[in-house]
């Protein structure tokens, strides 16, 4: 710090010093009698990581004793006093310390004592004090200035770079919006002074962003985002201070980008399916509702399920309404005017009904019909209170009458005394006050006006009617009349009257009916009887019970839906309000917390509790209103959900009835007043058959198999007939009695006609069977009486599901004198024929009560003698024309196969029902020349023996392939046609009469047959079994992609599977015989679609262990190991193309059978087909198939011919005739493929010469079809 020159002497002083000198005289010793003095104030300023402090003013200490300095020059002896010997700092913890400089002129500094840190502490303020040297040498009686005041402040240096206040930033924000500011970046400095604390700017440190960030840090777009083309970007940002310098990290900002937010529900699916019997099922489990950050106030969801077209209005069950007025605890006494048609109630035959809607009973009318019900079914008295219920669809509106109900004058008068009828949407009802009541007006027409009248929905309706008061019931709601009108009593009169549904009875006089204003329309001259008023619409459960109303709660279950929307609120979701409908078909949800209100939605559940519910589609819909804070309207419009729930097909039921099905009883038992007991040992059981899945969540067990279970199940029926077969039955002679105390108990009612008995009502299947067990038969005229055929039909549901037909026949066994009859064979005791028993009891019958001389009457035991050893003889005789015949076919052939098997006829079983009756049946010589064709085309074999030729597997991949194949012998006799064991039914005779023609006598045949080398039959046609199915066409396809095909020839077949892992003899369990041809399914790389090529590896990623295409002899067979699903379509599939048909796995599942397609190929060739057999085996991998998508569409799909089959068709179906006028063929030498279709030529022309009615023998040569031999030029060249 530069010094301050000493402040020089004043001129007085300066002469005064100069005289004394100049005097002489010596200066006498001063007095230290004066303070040093300072400024009050000093300020200071120092920077950082320096010590040195600049003051303003600069710190002097001034002392009136010190002595003049130029005084100094004298030599005169100058004292202390004046001088300043020190600076005093005050203060705590002060990093400072002040030094002199100059004593003699006061001047001192100020410096630090350490570093200063300005981060620290920024200035300082503390006291100082100056202090001179006192007065003589010892520099005694020092004396001290004030106290003056120092202000310091520390200068910051720009050590710090700014640091952002976080490591990183994420913000979202929705496209095709423009922002101002989007999300913040903020940096401090650690630095202490405003201009290098403060951070003056920002910046993008990321090329090519659409982003701009301004000094305070906020970032905003400069253009619109896209979803499609980012979703998100990565930002560097930097940061400055107002020193430039530059933040040491920079930070990264993550900017996501969402599609724009649409406000509406959001995680649900617009299917759900309901699996029937497993309760209530969530149809929304992971909805919530998206609202785009909008203060919302409160949201109201309407969820509605649409179940109109179910049955009446939603799924019922079908039962007929008097048995469903029975099940919901109605009285008795219920007459169903609209029943189901059956041979007692017969009434509704006539009418059109509506089948659609799974057996539940509509009958619809469309303005032209109606039923007159038959007198005696019901009756009213008005004096007595009565319920009239009906469920009606009415439409189209009409503004004329329509009448549901109508009872009117059966002749002369057109009265109508009550009746039920529609004008417009008005309901109205009439009841007309009977004559023998009190003279006077009483109300008589009471009118409803309902929108359900007109709407075309279905509705239920129910008119509890106790005079002076009528209530009616609209879907459980009860209405009151709005308009009552007053009418007299009607006048007295012997007339009947006729009560019509759909319409109302009339007879034409000419003038109005005193009910109707409207005219009566002429039917013809004469006034003929005829309908007016005819209803439009449907019409169901129209009953009416006399002597009591209906009660509400009976009411009410008639009407509840088995089906609807069930909510159990979570105790967390409480806030939100709920309202369910009658029917609780629609559901109001509503709430201020959207999260509670999502918790309630995905708490929202579908529940029918019908044991075999109506499958199919029922839609639901959410209609929400959301509205918010300071908005009485809604503020978010929030889309319309639209989804439903499929249910799925219930487990069918099958209804089985077994018991004896065949039996005798004496005469004298069917005319006793028990009768016999037609159904003694009935017994009803109902099984269902469902497929069973592999437990537990994790990858399926591949050593678990899925198979199919019968399981019994309980249910209830509803109607058991019993019908009796031939001649209806005669009440003066014969009659079906019940026991009517039981049917009583068991609250089962009995009709009776002529054809039969009906029992209805629902009940349990054991109530059934001990009501069938009692059911009797009797017939008090048995002498011309033989037998009687009774068949028996349960059912469920009102016809949904029905039973097998269960037939029984009873013989009437007539007794005869014994002494007349004493050298007969005994009569035969009754035969049983339990219905589970696939064989025939011939061990004897067995009576119930057999009379002990009872005998079978001579004629028929004549009969019966007479037709048994017939049967016996022409069996034998059968037996042993097909012995010689294969004797002398042995022989044939003895010289040209070794190992041909010989036919064991030990297999041959005919069984014998002695009780059997048989009808002649005769066919033309034409139809049994074909049957012989049919019969004998798979039984041919050959005996040329033909050397081994090059394999067709010409691009397979394997080294050794062996032509012919050595194949295991078959174990047991060869494959016979049945037709050639078993004779048709009525015709015993038929089985020896095909013989001949197929084997003839030896002798012409040996004459007739060429060489060996030229035989006619060949041997390979002749056993089918000795024909091996080894060559394959094999054709792979994934969806879009090119085929990749090739054949393979193995006799045991082939492994289609895609795995790394290969077939070891120690893996046969795994991966079956290592014999089996490998054929790896081609790689899916070449797939272009992402997801397409993900979903096929999906699936190819479970066919390790493969599929197996076993040969089997002529048949080909198919075994699932693989734990993908397999799918197939070909010849031998049961469903036709109807439905999906899938391969059980590791069950043998048979593919092609050549035998039946040569038989199919011969009716083909005939003309009895229009289309020829199917060759082609169609597998679909991972997907249903049939179903309706075409296999083009399917992922994975692999298509297999047999070559011998697609030979033989081509060859019979004449593919292979071209037009070959100059045209150079390629064809190389015959292999013995070649010479096995030149055999089938030859069986060609035989078959042709069959047609012809020519013999074997007399067969024309066959033209040989080889190079140069056809009707076409050729040039044989190649040849190889």
């Amino acid at each position: 710090m530069p010094r301050r020159p000493a402040p020089a002497l004043a001129p007085a002083a300066g002469l005064l010093l100069a005289g004394l000198l100049c005097g002489g005289g010596v200066w006498a010793a001063r007095v230290n009698k004066h303070k040093p003095w300072l400024e009050p104030t000093y300020h200071g300023i120092v920077t950082e990581n320096d010590n040195t402090v600049l003051l303003d003013p600069p710190l002097i200490a001034l002392d009136k004793d010190a002595p003049l300095r130029f005084a100094e020059s004298f030599e005169v002896t100058v004292t202390k006093e004046g001088e300043i010997c020190g600076f005093k700092i005050h203060g705590q913890n002060v990093p400072f310390d002040a030094v002199v400089v100059d004593k003699s002129t006061g001047e001192g500094i100020i410096r630090s004592k350490e570093k200063l840190d300005c981060e620290l502490q920024k200035d300082y303020t503390f006291t100082i004090q100056a202090y001179d040297c006192g007065k003589g040498p010892d520099g005694t009686g020092v004396k001290k200035s004030h106290k003056a005041t120092v202000h310091i402040q520390v200068n910051d240096v720009n050590e710090y770079a700014p640091v952002f206040k976080e490591k990183s930033y994420k913000a979202t924000v929705t496209e095709g919006r423009q922002y101002d500011s989007i999300l913040r970046v903020e940096a401090v400095d650690a630095d202490c002074s405003p201009q290098f604390s403060q951070i003056c700017s920002y910046e993008i440190v990321t090329p090519d962003m659409p982003f701009a960030v301004d000094k305070d840090g906020y970032i905003r777009n400069t253009e619109k985002l896209n979803y499609g083309k980012e979703r998100q970007y990565k930002l560097s940002i930097t940061a400055y201070d107002c020193g430039k310098k530059r933040a040491t990290e920079d930070v990264l900002v993550k900017i996501s980008i969402k599609p724009t937010c649409t406000p509406g529900w959001q995680g649900w699916s617009n299917r759900v399916e309901y699996e029937p019997g497993t309760g209530a099922l969530a149809v929304f489990p992971n909805i919530h509702l998206e609202t785009c950050d909008e203060p919302v106030a409160s949201v109201q969801a309407i969820v509605e399920l649409e179940t109109s077209h179910i049955g009446k209005g939603c799924d019922r069950d079908t039962y007929s309404e008097k048995s469903l007025h029975r099940l919901c605890g109605a009285a008795a006494g219920t007459a169903e005017l609209l029943p189901s048609p059956s041979s007692s109630l017969n009434w509704t035959i006539g009418l059109p009904t509506d089948n659609g809607h799974d057996s539940d009973q509509v009958f619809e009318f469309n303005g032209t019909q109606a039923v007159r019900i038959p007198d005696g079914v019901v009756s009213i008295n008005p004096k007595e209170p009565f319920t009239i219920s009906v469920w009606m669809r009415h439409g189209p509106f009409g503004r004329k009458k329509e009448t549901i109900v109508c009872s009117s004058d059966k002749t002369d008068m057109n009265r109508h005394h009550y009746s039920l009828y529609i004008h417009g949407c008005r309901l109205i009802f009439l009841l007309r006050q009977d004559p023998s009541e009190e003279k006077k007006y009483k109300p008589a027409e009471f009118h409803w006006k309902l929108n359900q009248v007109c709407d075309e929905e279905w509705h239920h309706f129910v008119l509890n009617v106790e005079l002076p008061s009528v209530t009616l019931y609209v879907d459980g709601v009860s209405h009151e009349p709005f308009s009552v009108t007053e009418d007299y009593p009607l006048h007295p009169s012997k007339l009947d009257t006729q009560l019509v549904v759909g319409a109302c009875w009339q007879e034409y006089s000419g003038v109005e009916s005193d009910n109707d204003t409207e005219p009566v329309t002429v039917a013809s001259a004469g006034g003929d009887l005829h309908m007016t008023q005819f209803f439009r619409g449907n019409l169901a459960g129209l009953t009416v019970r006399s002597g009591k109303l209906a009660d509400k709660k009976v009411i009410d279950c008639l009407y509840t839906c088995k089906e609807g929307l069930d909510l159990q609120v979570p105790e967390e979701s409480r806030g939100v309000q709920i309202r369910a409908s009658p029917s609780q078909s629609v559901l109001t949800l509503e709430g201020d917390d959207i999260g509670e209100l999502d918790k309630a939605m995905q708490h929202l559940s579908y529940l029918n509790s019908r044991q075999f519910p109506t499958p199919g589609i029922r839609r639901l819909r959410i209609t929400s209103t959301v509205k918010c804070f300071n908005e009485a309207t809604a503020c978010i419009e929030v889309p319309t959900v639209e989804g439903y729930v499929m249910v799925l097909q219930p487990e069918e039921p099958k209804i089985s009835l077994s018991g004896i099905h065949h039996f005798a009883r004496a005469a004298s038992e069917f005319e006793s007043s028990e009768g016999v007991f037609l159904f003694p040992e009935l017994r009803i059981i109902s099984t269902i058959t469902r497929e069973v899945e592999p437990e537990g969540d994790g990858p399926e067990d591949p050593t678990v198999q899925e198979s199919l279970v019968s399981e019994e199940v309980v249910h209830d029926l509803d109607t058991c007939e019993v019908t009796v077969e031939g001649e209806e039955l005669n009440p003066e002679q014969e009659s079906l009695e019940v026991d009517a105390g039981r049917l009583q108990q068991k609250g089962i009612e009995v009709s009776g006609s002529d054809l039969g008995v009906v029992l209805r009502g629902v009940n349990t299947m054991a109530s059934y069977e001990e009501v069938l067990h009692l059911l009797r038969y009797r017939n008090w005229h048995t002498s011309s009486l033989l037998d009687r055929k009774f068949k028996l039909i349960c059912s469920e549901l009102n016809g949904r599901y029905l039973s097998n037909e269960f037939k029984v026949e009873v013989n009437v066994i007539h007794t005869a004198n014994p002494v007349e009859h004493a050298n007969h064979m005994a009569a035969q005791p009754q035969f049983v024929h339990p219905e589970h028993r696939s064989f025939v009891d011939l061990s004897g019958h067995n009576l119930a009560n057999p009379h002990p001389f009872a005998v079978v009457p001579s004629t028929a035991t004549v009969v019966i003698v007479v037709c048994v050893s017939f049967l016996v003889f022409m069996i034998i005789l059968g037996v042993f024309r097909i012995r010689a015949a294969h004797q002398r076919t042995m022989r044939d052939q003895d010289t040209g196969k070794e190992n041909e098997m010989d036919w064991d006829d030990s297999a041959l079983t005919i069984t014998v029902n002695p009780m059997e009756t048989y009808e002649d049946q005769h066919s033309s010589e034409e139809e049994e020349e074909e049957e012989e064709l049919q019969r004998m085309l798979p039984g041919l074999s050959l005996t040329e023996t033909v050397q081994p030729g090059p394999s067709m597997a010409s691009y397979l991949p394997k080294e050794d392939v062996k032509w012919p194949p050595v194949l295991p012998p078959p174990v047991g006799p060869p494959a016979l046609d049945p037709n050639l064991l078993v004779s048709a039914p009525g015709n015993p005779a038929g089985f020896g009469q095909h013989l001949p023609e197929v084997l003839p006598s030896p002798e012409p045949l040996a004459q007739a047959l060429p060489p060996a080398s030229e035989q006619l039959l060949p041997d390979l046609l002749i056993s089918p079994h000795m024909l091996p199915l080894t060559d394959l066409e094999i054709k792979f396809q994934y969806r879009g992609r090119p085929p990749h095909a090739l054949t393979i020839s193995n006799p045991q077949g082939c492994r289609i599977f895609y795995s790394q892992l290969e077939a070891t003899q120690e893996q046969v369990e795994l991966f079956g015989p290592v014999s089996l041809e490998q054929v790896r399914f081609p790689s899916p790389e070449d797939i272009p679609s992402d997801k397409q090529r993900f979903y096929t590896n999906q699936l190819l990623d479970v066919l390790d262990r493969g599929l197996i295409l076993q040969l089997q002899g002529q048949d080909l067979y198919a075994i699932r190991l693989c734990q993908c699903k397999v799918f197939w379509s070909g010849p031998c599939a049961s469903t036709h193309g109807l439905s999906p048909n899938p391969i059980q796995r590791e069950v043998k599942t048979k593919l092609f059978s050549l035998e039946q397609f040569l038989n199919d190929l011969i009716l083909f060739q005939k003309g009895r087909t229009n289309t020829p057999p199917p060759i082609e085996i169609f597998f679909c991998f991972g997907e249903e198939w049939p179903d309706q998508k075409p296999r083009e569409k399917k992922l994975i799909t692999v298509q297999v011919v047999p070559v011998a089959a697609r030979l033989l068709l081509e060859m019979f179906s004449g593919e292979l005739s071209w037009s070959a006028d100059s045209i150079r063929l390629q064809i190389s030498n015959p292999d013995l493929k070649d010479h096995m279709v030149e055999q089938f030529k030859e069986l060609h022309h035989i078959w042709q010469a069959q047609q012809q009615l020519q013999s074997v023998a007399q067969a024309p040569p066959v033209a040989g079809l080889g190079a140069g031999q056809g009707p076409w030029p050729m040039h044989p060249v190649a040849m190889q």
